[in-house]
């Protein structure tokens, strides 16, 4: 044998011996074994692996049905069954033996069904084994194993391992690989001479020290894999986390783009646990149809789709803004005070676009009666002083039969496009967050129309904010997935340092609903044009958007096939504390890649977290608090500038309160 090739086997038995992460190349192990007709590959650990941390902590899943304790009853069963079987093989049998006698079916087909649902393929290593199989070579699968043969062998089916010529277990012979007597059964068996055999497996021992001694040529493979870091995975104190961390990386395909890598690790579990919520939630409340709501809403509802296909639950894409909802209403509008109101956005200053955009006039159209007034396309307003400026309410009650005609036009429309979206009866409305605005200009709408309904939003995070929206007809019953601060007055919100940042995974590449336009019969909604249109390189830009999404969905496609995960219960912490560190605790790294996305403020584009320099600020210190609250990923801003290790999110949290 290649001394070096042993050298990396020696290796591989010091990593495993330590359990230190290990990569398996499927080119270079396949050249190991290319030379050999005989091939056999162990099972577990090999061609299939757990989505545990260790095969044991498959009893944990159990004990969340079995009950406490059922974990160290289920281990001290095994240890017993082994010390009366002697040097023979156990069954699963055997080991249930140990329990009283009423629990014994029960529980060992809870057991098989959680292997079954715990368990993937080992991609990589089955890429190898299908190459063989392809390739013409005759392959065994040989593994210690109690479990019975047909529930491996379905196992393997579900793995998509099929092709080899015959199965060596332990629990079918009565003896291990680990004796050698399994190895000696199959040379027997297929009268093949020991050196003519080349065994894949992870076991130091039984996968290649003991073939070793028999003349078996033997490759090693590390037992643990780690293909895809990401945040959160360091905790694996729980079952849930154990489970949903090894999970991600035994199903993770290699794809090299870091930003796919994001979405299929941290935020594709998020939109797993807050689709789960809001499912159960509507279930719970009788709901039989969620709107999700544009734009943030067309992932949401891709994710949901994925997650419970056909369900009893109708999913729609509601196409609405608050442009689009707001506008309508205008007619009903007696002072132009109320509309100044609509137009404030909670930022500290009003753009007159924002007003104009508000009652649904285009600006450029009204040059000459801006002028009057001492005002242009340019003007920008205090919030709280708005709604006093004698200017701004000159304006508007210059124009206001125009923009009131054309509010009762598009009211017509939107009453058409909801009806015909037949949103009566309970309903769930679903958006990211955070006050509630939408759902109140939605059931504002809907109270105008008479028709008749019963609302609940569901967020990502409810601000004690959602409290302004609470207004005469509008009830506002909502709840967050992360967090729900409407009647406890808590001004925390767990999306404020990169809120931005968060709405950016969301993207629909279409610009925001404008208004609605008839389409033969059907009403559909107008967009705007594209935001991005006006940025530079906006290609890049949309392709890190694009591969985000895309892993978070995949993730989605592969996590609705799992046998476990339902029955996990994931909690909100188990599937958004990993994006939250990344959010809140970013690296050098985090802010590379997504630091200069452009984000729209004021106006205008900027990148969302993108410093000027530590001297221009200790020179400007007015300047660099400007710069911060204007930053769509606020932690991301502060990372950036003083690149060190520190409490990224206290340091904004106190800036918050002096500024």
């Amino acid at each position: 044998m290649d001394k070096s090739l042993f050298s990396l086997d020696i290796i591989t038995i010091i990593k495993n011996k330590f359990h230190f992460a290990g990569t398996i190349d499927p080119e270079a192990l396949y050249r190991r074994i290319s030379a050999y007709r005989y091939v056999s590959f162990d099972i577990f650990d090999t061609l299939i692996k757990r989505n545990v941390e260790h095969s044991v902590d498959v009893f944990s899943i159990l004990e969340l049905q079995a009950g406490s304790g059922f974990r160290e009853q289920r281990i001290a069963a095994e240890n017993k069954a082994r010390e009366e079987a002697g040097s023979k093989e156990i069954t699963l049998k055997d080991i249930y033996a140990h329990f009283p006698a009423d629990r014994r079916k029960v529980l060992a087909e809870q057991e098989i069904k959680t292997e079954l649902g715990a368990t993937v393929a080992n991609r990589p290593v089955l890429s190898v084994f299908r190459r063989c199989i392809d390739e013409g070579k005759t392959v065994y699968l040989i593994s210690d194993m109690y479990l019975p043969e047909d529930v491996v062998v379905r196992i393997l089916k579900k793995a998509g391992i099929s092709g080899y010529r015959k199965l060596f277990l332990s629990s079918t012979y009565g003896v291990t690989k680990r004796s050698g007597g399994l190895y000696k059964a199959l040379l027997s068996e297929e009268g093949l001479k020991s050196g003519t055999l080349m065994h894949v497996g992870d076991s130091n021992r039984g996968d290649y020290l003991v073939p070793r001694t028999l003349g078996i040529q033997a490759v090693l493979i590390p037992r643990r894999v780690q293909n895809l870091k990401f945040r959160g995975m360091e905790d694996n104190g729980s079952i849930q986390r154990n489970y949903l961390n090894h999970f991600i990386i035994n199903t993770f395909d290699g794809n090299p783009d870091p930003y796919y890598q994001f979405g299929y690790s941290l935020f594709g579990k998020l939109l797993y646990g807050f689709s789960c919520w809001v499912h159960d939630e509507a279930q719970k409340r009788g709901i039989k149809k969620l709107f999700f709501c544009a734009r943030d809403g067309w992932m949401m509802k891709r994710a949901y789709d994925i997650c419970f296909p056909g369900d009893e639950i109708d999913s729609v894409y509601l196409e609405v803004s608050r442009r689009s909802l707001r506008v309508p209403s205008l007619w009903k509008d007696k002072s132009n005070k109320d509309i100044i109101k609509k137009a404030l956005t909670g930022k500290r200053t009003l753009l007159m676009s924002s007003v104009f955009d508000c009652i649904g006039l285009d600006m450029s159209q009204y040059r000459p009666q801006l002028e009057r007034y001492g005002l242009s396309e340019d003007s920008v307003f205090a919030t709280d002083k708005a709604i006093e400026d004698s200017r701004l309410l000159g304006l508007l009650d210059e124009i206001k039969t125009d923009f009131q005609e054309n509010s009762k036009r598009e009211y017509v429309l939107l009453e058409r496009y909801l009806r015909q979206l037949s949103m009566s009866g309970p309903i769930g409305i679903v958006d990211t967050g955070c006050a509630g605005t939408m759902q109140r200009f939605i059931e504002e709408t809907l109270n105008d129309l008479r028709i008749g309904y019963r609302a609940f939003g569901f967020y990502f995070g409810v601000s004690c904010q959602a409290e302004r929206n609470i207004v005469p007809g509008v009830k506002l019953d909502l709840d967050g997935y992360l967090f729900n601060h409407k009647d406890d007055g808590d001004e925390s919100n767990l999306l404020r340092p990169f809120g931005s940042l968060f709405e950016w995974f969301f993207f629909e590449m279409k610009g925001s609903v404008k208004n609605y336009q008839l389409d033969g019969d059907a009403v559909v909604a107008e967009r705007m044009p594209f935001e991005f249109d006006k940025v530079p390189g906006k290609e890049e830009h949309i392709r890190r958007i694009q591969a985000v999404q895309e892993g978070s969905l995949d993730f989605l496609s592969v996590a609705k096939e799992d046998g476990c995960l339902p029955s996990l219960r994931l909690s909100m912490p188990d599937c958004f504390d990993g994006l939250s560190s990344f959010a809140t605790d970013p690296s050098l790294t985090d802010v590379a890649m997504f630091g200069d996305i452009p984000y729209e403020t004021m106006g205008a584009f900027r990148s969302i977290a993108a410093p000027d320099s530590l001297s221009n600020y200790v020179i400007h210190p007015r300047k660099l608090i400007a710069d911060l609250v204007e930053s769509g990923w606020k932690t991301g801003f502060l990372k950036r500038l003083f690149k060190i290790k520190l409490p990224y999110c206290e340091l904004y949290n106190h800036i918050r309160k002096i500024r």
